[in-house]
Formats: structure tokens, sequence, C-alpha cells
């Protein structure tokens, strides 16, 4: 609903110039090793229009143009973790105040 309505709204904009936002996300991951789409390219010619490799894939026959796989977060598995320590802590990890960041305060 938001392409669609943001285009209604800037009727100068087209599907193309939006599917410049999906290009622009593939090249930052081709920028990261350790991106998901690391090693996928996508020309702007490919993200702007739908096909068998990018199809428009929604149901729903008002919103299925303005909606194609590129323009979607990729689905995969990530973590993050928190390691909360004291000083002695660092010590024994092997690890020097310069390694970590000091909390200085919370609410």
């Amino acid at each position: 609903r938001r392409t669609k309505a943001y285009l209604e709204k800037y009727t100068g904009v087209s599907l193309r110039d939006t599917a410049q936002v999906s290009v622009k996300a593939y090249e930052n991951g081709n920028l990261n090793p350790l991106a998901h789409m690391h090693a996928v390219k996508l020309s702007l010619e490919d993200a702007a229009s739908a096909s068998k490799s990018n199809p428009n894939f929604l149901s729903n026959e008002e919103l299925k143009d303005f909606l194609r796989v590129t323009d979607c977060s990729q689905v995969s598995d990530g973590g993050a973790a928190l390691v909360l320590v004291s000083e002695e802590g660092l010590k024994k990890i092997g690890k020097s105040p310069s390694d970590a960041v000091e909390i200085l305060g919370l609410e």
C-alpha cells in the first residue's frame, strides 16, 4: 500500500524510481562480506520489472503491481548478543578495557 500511495501522491515518481532503493540495498550488501546477499547483483532493469526471478507475488490485484520480491527483506538467520562483565571479568577472558564499551548508566 505504501508504494501505491507514494506513487499516487508524487505523480512524477515511477516504479523504476522506487526500484533504485532495492538496487542500493543490494549494492550495500555487496560491500559486506557477511551479508546474506553479498554475492547477488541486482541491476536497475531487473529490480524495476517483474519477471520469473523477480515476480509480483501478491494475490491482491489492487496492490500486486507495487511489490516484487526484490522489494522485500531477505529472510536469513542472524544473531546478536550482549555480554556484560566487570573489569575482573574482562581480565578473566583476556580482554582489556579498551576492547569493551563502558556502560555509564541506565534508566
